[in-house]
């Protein structure tokens, strides 16, 4: 049994779309982690992640420009249950990039936003952190204990009609996969068994493609140790910091 996260890595298979609306209403866990976060600094934009379980939001933050300081607006990785464990996610930290216009892949998986270089030109950065992924949808048939939903969504069952899965599917077409990928998942997953960020995470390896796989464990879908939650989200910062970066 593994005792402690250890290390791996996943890769999605499209982008974000758009921004997610918020509506909170003021006795929810939301809106106390943004009333918290609105104590203390103006937010210009706010992004929940598809499991509701963190939030980016926009803020200004101190850059500087030919050894002045200046404004620029950043972008903060936030606990959506309460607001803390605040850390900046940039892809140029110290300098007078501005980074807005977050959104959320539909997956969670993948976190896209508009930055500027050093000349204030725009530029789409996107990277990828994956938790709970799911790389093919043959094997994730038979072996989640939420099932009910696929026969509606894809119009048939895996038996019935497995091109239609494997159209759907990562796997399918992992040999496009580029991008830097961190994965992290609970051991105890029945949503979306833990088997398959091992699938997704093996083959990322033997591509080649640079790739982190934490699992922590007696952990589910949903991770409930507050360490755990705070070590995810530190992961996910430092991962962004990594390969967000120019040249990363």
């Amino acid at each position: 049994m593994i005792r402690r996260p250890i290390l791996l890595r996943f890769a999605p298979a499209f982008l974000c779309c758009s921004l997610l609306p918020i509506a909170a209403d003021a006795q929810t866990p939301l809106s106390t982690a943004l009333q918290a976060l609105e104590s203390v600094r103006a937010l210009t934009e706010v992004a929940i992640s598809p499991d509701g379980r963190h939030l980016v939001y926009g803020s200004v933050a101190t850059g500087t420009r030919d050894g002045a300081q200046v404004d620029v607006t950043a972008l903060y990785l936030a606990d959506a249950h309460d607001g803390s464990h605040v850390q900046r996610l940039t892809a140029c930290p110290g300098t007078v990039c501005n980074e807005q216009t977050v959104a959320w892949s539909p997956d969670g998986a993948q976190i896209a936003f508009v930055t500027t270089d050093a000349a204030e030109q725009p530029q789409l950065a996107v990277a990828a952190a994956d938790g709970a992924g799911l790389s093919d949808w043959a094997s994730y048939y038979g072996t989640n204990n939420i099932d009910t939903w696929m026969i509606p969504y894809f119009g048939a069952s895996v038996y019935d009609d497995p091109q239609v899965y494997e159209r759907s599917s990562p796997l399918t077409f992992i040999k496009n996969v580029r991008t830097p990928t961190l994965l992290v998942g609970g051991d105890r997953d029945a949503e979306v068994p833990i088997t398959q960020s091992y699938e997704y995470w093996n083959a990322l390896r033997r591509l080649g493609v640079k790739t982190e796989f934490v699992v922590y464990p007696d952990e589910g879908h949903i991770f409930f140790k507050r360490s755990d939650q705070a070590d995810v989200m530190e992961r996910i910062v430092a991962w962004f910091n990594t390969y967000l970066k120019r040249g990363g």
